[in-house]
């Protein structure tokens, strides 16, 4: 929340700029001072710090992207404000793209789908990733291996072996299954073995 403050702040800044022609330069200066000031003391009591270049300009493409969809709503624009909003580390805008997609009746489709749950996995948010996975029936689309795979892999970058071994028992149950990547199961056998799991890592084992 806070560095989505300062990208706002920073926003606001560089509007101010583009119309510093209507006060004076010195008046101008002594206000973007005190931008500057206050922008700092927001993120020293926030204790978070400046965005970077890189942050705002994904913030702004997010921003731009959002504002195309508003106006030609299209799947494929919508996907495109998905992508942004990953980009700019903002899964709630990323979730509520996929939730217009489907509002409007357009087809969701695996593709895009696991792109946000390798987002939510890359951010430590598996049980956000999970809760996706288990509504890929509602957006009319089947679960794959791979899905698991992001989940398991995840719940234990995590240290949540259990959680990670209850997604490894529905392998044999989603759409196509393929075999399992023999480092996910050692790595998963391990997990299972330290946190005193020992039942559950030995049936996890016999899939190697």
């Amino acid at each position: 929340m806070f560095v989505r403050s300062a990208l706002s702040l920073t926003r606001q800044s560089r509007f101010t700029l583009t119309h510093q022609r209507c006060v004076s330069s010195e008046v101008f200066q002594k206000i973007s001072a005190a931008e500057v000031r206050a922008r700092e003391r927001i993120l020293a009591v926030a204790n978070v710090p400046a965005p970077t270049t890189a942050q705002i300009e994904a913030h702004e493409r997010l921003l731009e992207a959002m504002k195309v969809a508003a106006d030609r709503p299209a799947k494929t624009r919508m996907v495109g404000v998905m992508d942004a909003a990953i980009a700019a580390d903002n899964l709630d805008y990323a979730f509520l793209a996929i939730q217009e997609i489907n509002k409007r009746g357009f087809q969701q489709d695996p593709v895009t789908l696991k792109r946000l749950i390798s987002a939510c996995v890359a951010s430590g948010e598996v049980d956000r990733a999970y809760q996706l996975v288990d509504s890929f029936v509602n957006f009319g689309c089947l679960a794959d291996s791979e899905c698991l795979e992001y989940l398991v892999n995840g719940y234990l970058s995590i240290g949540e072996p259990l959680k990670a071994y209850k997604v490894f028992s529905a392998w044999d149950n989603v759409d196509d299954a393929q075999t399992p990547k023999e480092p996910m199961v050692k790595s998963l056998v391990e997990a299972l073995k330290a946190a005193g799991f020992n039942e559950q890592a030995k049936k996890a084992a016999a899939k190697l």
